[in-house]
C-alpha cells in the first residue's frame, strides 16, 4: 500500500487553524430523513472514504474506481510533468470582494438533492453542450461565485481532485489523488473549460500533480508547515466529483442501498475558500457547497448562492423546488473530536 504522504498537508492545515473534516450526508428520500457521518481528510480521500463507510456497514468492497489509463510515465518524465504542473499553480489575478485573515470551521453548508429527474436534466443539458457534467456544473458554479464574491475583473483558479488509483493496485485507503487545475478568465465558455480539462489529462499532467501532492514526503511536517505559512492564496476553490456510486459491491448488496442517497461535503481552507462537491448515488445527484470563514459568507448568502448555482445549471428544464435545498448548521451535528 502506498504511503499516505499527502496526509501531512491536511494535518498542517488543521494545525494552522482550518478544519479538514469530511461530512457525508445520507438522505433517505422515502422517510425524508438524514444521517451524517464524519471522517478526516488526513485519513481518507473521497474513494477511501466511501470504501471505509461501506466497510463500516459490514459490507465487503471488492473494487474501487481506477484511472482509465494503464501506462504510468517513467520517473524522469514525471519530473518534467511536475515542472509543467507547477506553472499552473502560479498566482492569478484573483480579487475577492471581501476576505480577511481568519481560520476555523464554516458555520454551515448547503446540501442540494435533486433526485433522478433533476439529475437526468443536468445530464441532458451538459450533453447538449458537448461537455461533461463536471464541466457544466463547474462553469455555473464559477458564474455565481464570480457574481457574488469576486470583483468583476477577477480571474479564477479551480482545483478538481482526481483519483490516482491504477488498475494494478489493490484496494487502497488513505489519500491517493492528484489535482486538475483550471484557470478561468471572464467570458470563458463551458466548451473552453472542458477543453482545458481534456488537455490537462492528455498531457498527463496529473502525474506531475501527484508528485506535487506527495511533496510532504520529502520535506516532512516542518517543511510543509513552513511552506503553508508562506502561501496566501492558491485559488478560488475546490470542486470534488466522486462520480457514480454504489460500486465495488455485488448486485444484491447494491440493491439494498438504493433507498439511500449519499452526499459529500469537501472541506474549505484558507487557500481554497470555496468548497463544492458532487456525487451521483443510484442516479440521484447530491451537491454541496460551503465557504471558509475568511470569506465571511453568511448562512443566508450560502443558501442563496447554492440556489443560484443549481438554478443556473438547470436553466428552464426543471422546476426547482425549495425543499430540495437544505442549509445544515454544524452546531446541530454531533461531530467527533479530531
Amino acid at each position: 500500500m502506498a504511503t499516505n504522504h499527502s496526509a501531512i498537508k491536511f494535518k498542517v492545515a488543521e494545525d494552522l487553524g482550518d478544519w479538514m473534516g469530511i461530512v457525508i450526508p445520507i438522505f433517505f428520500p422515502e422517510e425524508n430523513r438524514f444521517e451524517y457521518k464524519f471522517l478526516h481528510h488526513q485519513d481518507h480521500d473521497g474513494i477511501s472514504m466511501m470504501t471505509q463507510l461501506m466497510m463500516d456497514r459490514g459490507l465487503e468492497v471488492t473494487s474501487q474506481p481506477t484511472l482509465k489509463e494503464t501506462h504510468i510515465p517513467g520517473r524522469r518524465h514525471r519530473m518534467k510533468l511536475l515542472s509543467q504542473f507547477i506553472q499552473l499553480t502560479k498566482k492569478v489575478n484573483l480579487k475577492w470582494k471581501h476576505k480577511i485573515a481568519k481560520t476555523g470551521r464554516p458555520e454551515c453548508f448547503a446540501h442540494i438533492y435533486l433526485g433522478r429527474t433533476g439529475t437526468k436534466d443536468l445530464e441532458i443539458l451538459s450533453k447538449d453542450k458537448d461537455v461533461s457534467l463536471t464541466t457544466w456544473l463547474l462553469f455555473h458554479l464559477d458564474l455565481v461565485i464570480t457574481k457574488n464574491l469576486l470583483d468583476a475583473d477577477s480571474d479564477r483558479k479551480w482545483v478538481l481532485p482526481l483519483n490516482m488509483r491504477t488498475q494494478t493496485t489493490p484496494l487502497q485507503s488513505g489519500n491517493h489523488s492528484a489535482s486538475i487545475i483550471i484557470n478561468i478568465k471572464n467570458k470563458s465558455t463551458p466548451q473552453e473549460i472542458h477543453q482545458q480539462m481534456r488537455q490537462f489529462l492528455k498531457k498527463q499532467l496529473q502525474w506531475g500533480s501527484s508528485l506535487y501532492s506527495n511533496m510532504a514526503g520529502l520535506i516532512g511536517y516542518r517543511g510543509t508547515r513552513w511552506v503553508a505559512k508562506k502561501i496566501k492564496d492558491v485559488g478560488t476553490g475546490v470542486f470534488s466529483n466522486l462520480g457514480h456510486w454504489p460500486i465495488g459491491l455485488n448486485d444484491d448488496i447494491s440493491a439494498n442501498l438504493k433507498n439511500e442517497a449519499w452526499g459529500v461535503v469537501a472541506p474549505a481552507s484558507q487557500v481554497l475558500p470555496v468548497a463544492a462537491a458532487m456525487i451521483i448515488w443510484d442516479g440521484q445527484i447530491s451537491l454541496t457547497l460551503q465557504f471558509h470563514p475568511s470569506l465571511e459568507v453568511t448562512p443566508q448568502q450560502t443558501e442563496a448562492i447554492a440556489s443560484q448555482w443549481i438554478q443556473s445549471a438547470l436553466r428552464e428544464n426543471y422546476q426547482f423546488r425549495p425543499f430540495e435545498l437544505n442549509l445544515i448548521y454544524y452546531e446541530n451535528l454531533s461531530i467527533p473530536e479530531t
